[in-house]
């Protein structure tokens, strides 16, 4: 028998490399983690009806032979080629509500670009109708298989393929917002800041070289 004594430190007693060390092992344990994008989706989900998009939802097999319902929402970053993110759904012109959006998120101008051209096109023809429907293994904006139809018997061929055009991009650049934002959201609780703030919440403690210790 034989008893080893070991010296332990909180986060904020640490010199500077051990302190990166750490966090380091703390960004390593956080990889899969997608708690950042919680209020992204919540925001989106609040947006889309807004702009007359119905995002689908899809079943997710749980324990014991429980299933639930989630948002056909998804995304892959942020560091290789193919990330993006996408939802699937349908469109309808008539479902758009306009100036609602700017109610909801006053200052965010991309959102507002892109709710005007979805607009334009909800008022150039108010029988549009446009489904996404995912289609690859990634999941970025070009990912998604979009096609529009219309009831209007009176709407010449050329403005059908204008205005679909314009809702293609406009829905596509939807989803860019939606990655970009999940970027952002992201690389915040990646930042020094926020890291340090949550070991140190979390009481943590390390030896002298930054390595987590545990009993």
């Amino acid at each position: 028998m034989r008893t080893i004594e070991v010296k332990v430190y909180q986060f904020d007693e640490l010199s500077d490399s051990a302190k990166e060390k750490a966090r380091n092992w703390y960004r390593q344990g956080t990889i899969g983690d997608n708690f950042y994008s919680e209020s992204v989706i919540e925001d989106l989900l609040q947006i889309a009806p807004l702009l007359g998009i119905d995002i689908a939802l899809h079943l997710v097999q749980l324990g014991k032979g429980k299933s639930r319902q989630e948002p056909s929402i998804w995304w892959s970053g942020f560091s290789t080629q193919g990330d993006g993110a996408c939802f699937e759904g349908t469109w309808r012109a008539s479902g758009v509500q306009p100036g609602k959006l700017k109610e909801f998120a006053p200052r965010d101008e991309e959102l507002h670009r892109v709710a005007t051209e979805i607009e334009k096109v909800a008022a150039a023809d108010p029988t549009m109708t446009t489904s996404l429907v995912h289609r690859d293994r990634y999941y970025h904006k070009y990912s998604v298989d979009i096609d529009s139809k219309t009831e209007s018997e009176e709407m010449p061929e050329a403005d059908f393929l204008a205005n679909h055009e314009t809702a293609k991009e406009a829905l596509r650049d939807l989803m860019q917002w939606l990655y970009d934002s999940l970027e952002r959201e992201y690389d915040t609780t990646q930042a020094d800041e926020q890291v340090d703030e949550s070991i140190r919440c979390n009481e943590y403690e390390f030896d002298e070289d930054g390595d987590r210790f545990t009993l």
